[in-house]
């Protein structure tokens, strides 16, 4: 299956978007090194182009993308965590890391908080809606103020 990526680079005129299945397996170098070596290891995906933007986040399938990368002289690493619950694979929010072990806790708090509402909602304790509010609420819990990014403050970056 391999751990989807879109690589979204800043151009003049707004952004390109590229698109590989195997691009974040190399999410650990990014992490670790420092910013010549992220974009080294970037450098060595096969990534698709997917297009331009305007807006970075556009069209951005929050269910069937494990990383994002947004390019702007520097690499900001975006996990994107789909709001879940019978809702739209466009609804969710990013979620910027700045190590590995801020990956690891973002994407297993997500996991068990997940896991917990879904067992809810099968024994009919809550709705998909108030499901989806509460996950929220428990990522907001376990990341750090002024990491999370959804819609329009994506464009500020």
């Amino acid at each position: 299956m391999g751990e989807r990526a879109l690589a979204v680079v800043r151009t003049g005129s707004g952004f390109e978007r590229y698109h590989a299945q195997w691009g974040g397996d190399r999410l650990g170098q990014v992490l670790a090194g420092p910013p010549e070596e992220a974009l080294r290891a970037l450098a060595t995906v096969a990534w698709q182009p997917r297009g331009s933007s305007e807006r970075p986040f556009d069209r951005l399938d929050y269910l069937g993308t494990d990383v994002m990368y947004l390019v702007s002289g520097r690499v900001t690493v975006l996990l994107p965590v789909w709001a879940g619950f019978g809702a739209d694979p466009t609804a969710g929010v990013l979620v910027r890391v700045e190590t590995v072990a801020g990956c690891r806790a973002v994407r297993g708090a997500c996991r068990f908080s997940r896991d917990l509402f879904h067992e809810a909602l099968a024994r009919d304790l809550v709705t998909p809606g108030l499901a989806r509010e509460l996950f929220a609420l428990a990522v907001g819990l376990c990341v750090p103020p002024g990491r999370i990014h959804a819609g329009e403050e994506m464009g500020r970056f």
